[in-house]
């Protein structure tokens, strides 16, 4: 029984370092990027490895399995250690700052039955503005009574996941100066809706992000083929329209399910690419998706230099399909 477990526990080990391998490919191979996302995972069971490994002979294999170990859990610590030292320090110049404006995301399951609990969640909290996606018809007949502080500045209810809404609480001094359906880049078939905010002074461009997932399938929904790669040609065509607001004088925020994660090579190049911030590099990495170990932030925010946040976290797992993230947005005015 120890021998089959040695050699269970090996055979996942080399998986291991084979996953972390082929994740330096995910620029060339789409399939590849889906390795970069569990990072952490690898990192885990490569330092538990190692551990169990100090304490074998010193032979000279040992040697080449600690190097090859070490290699690995170097290699991963390299991408997740940004994300997660000093998780919720911030400058402390950014909290003596006014105004502020406080937003949520939330990516809600559009199977559940009923949605009271997250939407009773939602209501006690009043914050500024509410980002919602997957909103189904069913889901947006019930917000006037479920959320009666709230307008609906635009909305696009659908059956599929694709669905989404802005709302605005209507006592906050918050003008809404555009709103628009957008369909980035102009192949892609999800809708994405942005707004056009006027705060304390300051516009300020919101973007509601939805990527979809890389994949190679048919999705019989949309009856559509999609490869891992159209996820970066989304994030592209996010990243230049980024470029475009900022260069009209207009403070850019950008939040959403990415459906990726922020050490994954796409979204360091969407923000390079961009012009942008990733909101929580100060604060840790806050995970959203609920896997069995916490630790896929997929839902993310990204924002123009001229804005600053100083409170990111995440809500309960309360009927939504994935943690609701909260920020607090400071302007530069």
């Amino acid at each position: 029984m120890r021998r089959y477990i040695s050699i269970v526990f090996k055979g996942l080990t080399l998986l291991v370092l084979t996953a972390t391998t082929l994740s330096l490919l995910e620029h060339q191979l789409w399939f590849c990027a889906l390795f970069s996302h569990f990072r952490p995972f690898y990192a885990l069971w490569l330092g538990l490895a190692l551990l169990l490994l100090i304490w074998q002979p010193r032979k000279p294999h040992v040697y080449v399995a600690l190097l090859a170990l070490l290699s690995g859990l170097a290699l991963n610590l390299y991408y997740v250690l940004p994300q997660s030292l000093f998780p919720g320090i911030a400058s402390a110049a950014h909290t003596s700052l006014t105004p502020m404006l406080r937003i949520t995301h939330i990516n809600l399951d559009r199977h559940v039955q009923d949605y009271g609990p997250v939407l009773a969640y939602l209501r006690a909290r009043e914050d500024d503005i509410l980002l919602l996606q997957e909103v189904t018809p069913r889901l947006l007949a019930q917000l006037p009574s479920a959320l009666p502080a709230y307008d609906i500045i635009i909305h696009k209810a659908l059956e599929s996941s694709h669905g989404s809404a802005i709302l605005r609480h209507r006592q906050r001094p918050i003008t809404v100066l555009a709103k628009q359906e957008w369909y980035l880049p102009a192949s892609s078939l999800r809708p994405l809706l942005s707004v056009q905010l006027s705060y304390a002074g300051q516009n300020i461009q919101v973007l509601s992000l939805h990527t979809t997932r890389p994949r190679l399938a048919f999705n019989f929904e949309d009856k559509a083929w999609f490869t891992g790669f159209y996820q970066n040609e989304e994030l592209a065509a996010v990243a230049a329209w980024s470029r475009e607001q900022q260069a009209q004088g207009l403070s850019t925020l950008i939040l959403g399910d990415f459906n990726t994660t922020p050490w994954a090579g796409n979204f360091q190049y969407f923000l390079q690419q961009g012009q942008l911030q990733d909101a929580a590099r100060p604060w840790g990495w806050h995970a959203t998706w609920p896997s069995p170990l916490p630790v896929l932030p997929i839902d993310l925010c990204s924002h123009s230099a001229d804005l600053r946040v100083n409170s990111y976290q995440i809500g309960p797992h309360n009927s939504g399909d994935h943690r609701a993230l909260h920020i607090q947005l400071q302007l530069n005015s």
